[in-house]
């Protein structure tokens, strides 16, 4: 009997797009500081971002390097998370072209799953360069983060399906190498 081949997950980025929106905010770097540091935000005043040119997209790109989405987005990840993935959701708003108010939310991951192989993936003076995702660790995760510090984000296969399925813009994928 063959064996079914193991889950896919892609990381999702934001392409470089020229047209595409950038949402900038005038945040105290304490809140940054917080979210780096991992744990659940328990106080938080919505950030409020503005756009001055470009298309506003799903997943929007902004001054402060947060994963920062739409209500589709959110709607799509809570849909299709994992029953071991910790998601935390801070509200923002983001205001268009036009002046209108829309609410997003900053996804923020209150601990980092231990998910990457710990002989296949490359670390460099202990800063992880080259991740290999260990599937025998991710059972029971569909949406993950590798790091706090940095805005990357990790869906399986099927939860890139329902995004695509929805229409969520301002996403690319990459394959994430597993074993």
């Amino acid at each position: 009997m063959t064996q079914s081949p193991p889950e896919a997950y892609f990381q999702i980025f934001i392409p470089n797009v020229e047209k595409l929106a950038l949402a900038r905010a005038q945040v105290d770097e304490q809140v940054g500081m917080r979210l780096r540091a991992g744990g659940e935000i328990t106080s938080w005043e919505p950030i409020r971002f503005k756009v001055e040119s470009g298309i506003v997209t799903d997943y929007l790109a902004n001054s402060q390097a947060f994963r920062l989405c739409s209500q589709l987005l959110r709607d799509v990840i809570d849909r299709n998370q994992g029953e071991r993935d910790l998601i935390q959701w801070l509200p923002a708003t983001v205001t268009c072209l036009d002046g209108e108010e829309t609410m997003y939310w900053v996804l923020h991951f209150p601990e980092v799953a231990d998910v990457t192989h710990p002989l296949k993936s490359i670390y460099v003076s202990g800063r992880l360069i080259k991740p290999v995702l260990d599937l025998s660790r991710i059972r029971g995760r569909r949406v993950f983060t590798l790091t706090q510090y940095a805005p990357n984000l990790v869906v399986a296969a099927d939860v890139r399906r329902a995004l695509e399925k929805a229409g969520c813009g301002g996403i690319e994928f990459s394959k994430m190498p597993a074993a």
